[in-house]
């Protein structure tokens, strides 16, 4: 009797033991699970990031040369293979390119004249229909170097709206991207004499601060910076 209890009790550890052992293998399955989820995540968040910023730069003054290293020549994907859909639409944007009868850059562009609407929907099928990411990218790189600039904002800002892998990225408002539409002569003129006065100053500080002044470009003030002359910071 003495044996079958010291048996039973025995047989009794081994069964707790196997089971805390099953516990703590069943503990770290799930915290390797979760630490992979959380650092998948992550990247994920991060990746986001990434392509807003780079949403964000691209049309960064946009009439002037891209300054991306990333979008630095490349060219735009012809391949019907690489489109969900490559339709007469792309096909013809596509042919515009190949004999150059493209909106000029320094042309004003309305989607109401009908070879600039002809030429915005190609370029808006080319940019919505790209397979991927990449090849999204890819285009709009190509774009942003040999469009027009409202053109190449009309069509971004419409693909970005279809695209699902774009449905949370946002563009500036158009009078941030083309404030020259939006505001007189007048206005304008006090902005760039308001931008010109804070270089100035900040040379002069700079000078003060380390005994020599920086060179600072006007180019990186921008004509529509200084909001509260703008009246933007009350009502956007």
């Amino acid at each position: 009797y003495e044996l079958q209890l010291l048996f039973n009790a025995n047989k009794i550890r081994v069964y707790c033991k196997m089971r805390l052992l099953f516990l703590l293998l069943c503990c770290t399955v799930a915290f390797s699970c979760c630490t992979a989820v959380e650092e998948k995540e992550t990247n994920n968040v991060y990746a986001l990031l990434e392509a807003q910023k780079f949403l964000l730069e691209i049309v960064w003054h946009v009439q002037e040369p891209v300054a991306l290293p990333e979008c630095q020549d490349l060219q735009f994907v012809k391949d019907a293979a690489q489109y969900t859909k490559f339709d007469s639409d792309m096909q013809r944007f596509v042919q515009d390119v190949q004999h150059q009868r493209l909106l000029p850059r320094n042309d004003f562009f309305s989607a109401v004249v009908r070879t600039h609407h002809q030429q915005v929907l190609g370029l808006y099928k080319l940019l919505t229909y790209a397979k991927d990411w990449t090849l999204f990218k890819q285009n709009v790189c190509w774009a942003r170097t040999h469009i027009n600039p409202g053109m190449f904002v009309y069509a971004l800002d419409l693909a970005i709206r279809h695209r699902k892998d774009c449905e949370i990225f946002v563009l500036p408002p158009i009078y941030e991207i083309f404030p020259q539409h939006f505001f007189n002569s007048e206005v304008i003129h006090r902005a760039m004499t308001v931008s010109k006065k804070k270089v100035e100053m900040a040379q002069i500080q700079s000078h003060a601060n380390n005994g020599m002044a920086s060179e600072t470009s006007p180019h990186n003030w921008q004509t529509w910076q200084g909001g509260k002359l703008m009246g933007l910071r009350e009502r956007r």
